[in-house]
């Protein structure tokens, strides 16, 4: 999976300028979950809920990324790496149960987060 969180440069000392090397607690507030991830306004996901497949279209969809499916337990359910198609890539859920799926797109520099409903 390609790394979807930020890079951080992190630069240590204190307002004298000296530098204290024996203890640092470096404290980074990231997701810890798929549902912690920001929700993106720019993908639109449909029909949802989904009877067999669904539609991701986005902007964003420019070159090759991945397409992730989480089930509410952090579980992937599904991975592809996908070519998107003027803006969109059709997702066949058919080998899924039903039930709510986070999904999760990714090119390795942005990352998209939705929802879907599979009945």
């Amino acid at each position: 999976m390609p790394d979807i969180l930020p890079d951080y440069d992190i630069t240590c000392g204190v307002s004298d300028g000296t530098f204290d090397f024996d203890a640092w607690i470096v404290v980074f507030d990231l997701p810890t979950s798929v549902a912690d991830l920001p929700i993106t306004n720019d993908i639109q996901v449909y029909p949802n809920p989904s009877k067999g497949s669904f539609t991701v279209e986005s902007s964003l969809l420019k070159s090759a990324c991945f397409v992730t499916l989480y089930a509410p337990d952090g579980k992937i359910v599904y991975k592809e790496k996908i070519a998107p198609s003027n803006n969109k890539y059709i997702v066949n859920t058919q080998h899924l149960n039903a039930g709510f799926y986070y999904l999760v797109v990714t090119d390795g520099e942005q990352l998209m987060r939705s929802s879907i409903i599979i009945e």
